[in-house]
């Protein structure tokens, strides 16, 4: 799984698959981009959650929802542009792309993270702002930990369900657990 999606699509669609299939063995690994296609080739998993498939012959992609990444701050009043406490997440390199499109004259951040959970963790500690799923930040939102800054950019953030044709065939109802899991209306 990608470490992007721990907590936003991990937890729920983890539960929901532990529930339905409590005998069926599965092992969680958070991973980068190129961890998960190099393991899903090797043959060392039979699914992966990914923000950027990458699949052969063999496999199969469903297309789950997207999430939503939203800029959030410890502090109401934090710019949107030129934050001296903007951290950075590197979610993929299409995120890296858009985002640098959208604040080309923001500069560099000065700490950057390959995962939101780490990212929000040092948030919390130590103050800033960041591109968080907007999953994750609902509930700091709420009690007002984290605000949601008005006027910022909004990122979508893809995410797939990749898995060998041989557990597809095994296992049609995991696709349908997944697409329920992450927000995708599965009747029709």
């Amino acid at each position: 799984m990608h470490t992007a999606l721990w907590d936003d699509l991990g937890q729920a669609s983890l539960s929901a698959l532990y529930r339905r299939y409590p005998t069926m063995p599965i092992t969680i690994r958070l991973c980068s981009s190129q961890e998960l296609k190099e393991s899903m080739e090797k043959g060392l998993i039979d699914a992966a959650l990914a923000i950027q498939p990458s699949y052969t012959p063999d496999q199969v992609m469903h297309e789950l929802s997207p999430g939503k990444l939203i800029l959030v701050s410890t502090r109401a009043d934090s710019p949107v542009m030129h934050d001296r406490f903007y951290v950075f997440v590197e979610y993929s390199s299409e995120f890296s792309r858009l985002h640098a499109a959208a604040y080309h004259s923001a500069g560099t951040a000065r700490l950057s993270f390959n995962s939101p959970r780490q990212c929000l963790d040092f948030l919390l500690d130590h103050g800033g702002s960041a591109y968080m799923p907007q999953e994750m930040a609902e509930p700091y939102i709420k009690n007002g930990e984290l605000h949601a800054l008005g006027g910022a950019p909004e990122f979508q953030l893809p995410r797939y369900l990749v898995m060998t044709s041989i557990l597809d065939e095994r296992v049609p109802e995991l696709a349908r657990i997944m697409k329920s899991s992450s927000g995708l209306n599965t009747t029709g």
